[in-house]
């Protein structure tokens, strides 16, 4: 049975589970997986178990399960955990006595002991983690199938707890590697530019002897450079004096020329006008001589003083030659020597600069590992506060699912003994259906007597009118009371011309009312007349002849009251005014039977939403 690769998928190292009797696995909970569930759970991991594992385990089958929890929880493969039978490479002496060595086949017997030996240890360690026993080579020698489904039972509780831990934490993890990327990338930084820092110190220790005598040399050359300036500046001075000398001078020379060509111009005017007087030409001519020579050794004075002029200017040219070339040389010595010490300067300075900002970056960067440290620390806290929480949270819902079960327990029994009342109360509603059949048959048959006694009170009244009209004509009535008799008798014969049983109940009331308004008024009317109608029956035994009229109005008195009998009783049946007070047992008995009808009819209704409420 080989273990599948899945050491990418292993998370916590052992420390993290080294306690024994944690509360996170079932193993120390008490509830267990089913054979199915790990079924289940090994296929997500592409691990295929015989099913006579699970019954009559073997040897190699069980140190496999160990090998896929090993790789699975601790992320080490066979080949890791038996790596000195896979390269032959075996660190440690083999064992011997006085130098023998006591194992053959060159070591291999001991590089696979070495890997027994880790195997072992890490059994143990696996079975800690999982909160099972202390491991013992028993599991391997004779394994059983209780103790290897607890083992697979905790490991798919385990891998299944590491997994919905993962993907709770997902988000916090992600965030970790991203910042774990970002601090690699910071320390990579802040080793490279240490690095380029140390290059820099080392490039300025060895440049700064040459800076040294470059700074020399500099000073040399700025003060031979003020020498010459302060050279020039004197010549300057002196040439600027002599210019001065010059330009009076050229002056000076200019007014003598002018004054030359005036001597000249007097001399030929002169030399026009002919003196005759030799004394007098001979003293003008020594006035000339002597002016002439005055004009000469003015003229030697001012070519004395072109010809220093003309050596001040070539003294000026010498020196303007030299200060050009002074120029020169200082502007090489500016390009070639100190543009580079400049440069190197800025270059040092910005170096300076931006050693300034690492180092701000670094303490910054140090700040945020340490913040994030401090983050770290919190969401363990937090971490362990939700497993605390998760712990009192799966002790709570056991014990509602306890009280759950037991109120299910309840609710069960409940309903077989609302099932078994749901059952009577259905037998009851037939017999009362059967009974309500009946009562509506009853009552059927009671309004078919009740319209037959309507037509026969009708029948009776209308009898009874007759007869009424009949004996106002025989008697000797006044114009107004037969006028308002007959219209009486006319106006209820138009009322009632269209009577029938079958009519609707609004229409039997309103005659019902029409009649009794119309019997009152008869009665009222014929009041007078039934004293004296019993007058003459209390003189019936005198005149027997003469009571045929009598009678007869005797007669109409008493259907008269019999007619107001049948209509109250009419009136009682349709619940009218007064019914109840004035009804007789037998009425009282058709109404309380009417009642019940109804209220059957009502317990009926209930009874069935009241099913339709339990079925749902």
């Amino acid at each position: 049975m080989a273990a599948p690769g899945l050491a990418s998928q292993a998370f916590y190292s052992s420390a993290a589970f080294s306690s024994q009797g944690s509360p996170l696995y079932p193993s120390d909970r008490g509830g267990r997986m089913t054979l199915e569930e790990i079924k289940r759970e090994f296929a997500k991991y592409k691990l295929e178990c015989p099913d006579t594992m699970w019954r009559e385990p073997q040897t190699e089958q069980v140190q496999g399960l160990y090998s896929f929890a090993i790789e699975c929880i601790f992320g080490l493969t066979v080949n890791e955990v038996r790596i000195e039978e896979v390269t032959g490479d075996v660190r440690s002496c083999l064992p011997s006595i006085d130098s023998l060595q006591f194992l053959s086949q060159d070591g291999r017997h001991h590089a696979k002991a070495i890997g027994n030996l880790r195997f072992f240890r890490l059994c143990q360690r696996l079975n800690k983690v999982l909160g099972l026993p202390d491991f013992s080579r028993e599991m391997f020698a004779a394994p059983s199938a209780a103790a290897v489904l607890r083992f697979a039972s905790s490991v798919c509780s385990f891998l299944r707890l590491r997994e919905n831990l993962l993907k709770q934490f997902e988000v916090q993890l992600q965030q970790r590697e991203a910042l774990q990327q970002n601090l690699e990338k910071i320390s990579e930084d802040a080793q490279r530019v240490e690095q380029e820092l140390l290059r820099f110190r080392a490039e300025r220790q060895t440049q700064l002897p040459v800076s040294q005598q470059q700074k020399q040399r500099r000073e040399e050359l700025e003060a031979e450079l003020r020498k010459r300036h302060g050279e020039l500046g004197a010549l300057m001075e002196e040439f600027a004096e002599r210019q001065a000398v010059r330009g009076r001078l050229e002056l000076e020379l200019g007014d003598l020329v002018l004054e030359l060509t005036n001597l000249k111009q007097e001399r030929e005017e002169l030399h026009d006008q002919v003196v005759h007087a030799p004394e007098k030409l001979m003293e003008r001519r020594d006035e000339l001589r002597m002016q002439q020579k005055l004009l000469d050794q003015q003229l030697q004075q001012l070519e004395r003083a072109a010809a220093s002029q003309q050596k001040l200017l070539l003294a000026f040219g010498k020196a303007l030659k030299k200060a050009k070339k002074a120029l020169e040389i200082l502007s090489e010595h500016r390009d070639k020597v100190l543009a580079p010490h400049l440069a190197f300067r800025s270059d040092m300075r910005t170096r300076e600069k931006f050693f300034r900002e690492i180092s701000e970056q670094k303490k910054k960067l140090t700040q945020t590992v340490h913040e994030l440290q401090t983050e770290r620390a919190r969401l363990n806290r937090e971490l362990e506060t939700l497993e605390k929480k998760t712990e009192e949270e799966e002790a709570e819902l056991r014990q509602r699912l306890l009280r759950t079960k037991q109120e299910t327990e309840e609710r069960k029994k409940m309903m077989i003994n609302q099932q078994e009342m749901t059952a009577a109360l259905l037998r009851e509603a037939e017999d009362l259906e059967d009974r309500l059949a009946q009562q509506k048959a009853g009552h059927r048959a009671l309004l078919h007597a009740i319209e037959e006694e309507i037509q026969r009170v009708h029948a009776a009244f209308l009898t009874y009118v007759s007869q009424l009209h009949f004996l106002r004509n025989q008697m000797p009535l006044s114009l107004d009371l037969s006028q308002s008799a007959s219209f009486l008798a006319d106006h209820h014969a138009k009322r009632f011309s269209g009577f029938s049983p079958s009519v609707d109940g609004g229409r039997e009331d309103l005659c019902a009312r029409d009649a009794d308004y119309l019997s009152a008024s008869l009665l009222e009317s014929s009041a007078p007349f039934a004293d004296d109608a019993s007058e003459a029956g209390d003189g019936k035994e005198n005149r027997p002849l003469g009571g045929t009229h009598a009678d007869a109005h005797t007669r109409g008195v008493g259907g008269e009251a019999e007619g107001a009998d049948s209509f109250a009783e009419a009136k009682e049946l349709r619940g009218g005014p007064g019914a109840h007070s004035a009804a007789s047992p037998a009425k009282a008995k058709r109404i309380s039977s009417l009642d019940e009808l109804e209220e059957a009819e009502l317990r009926m209704e209930d009874l069935r939403e009241g099913g339709g409420e339990d079925e749902g």
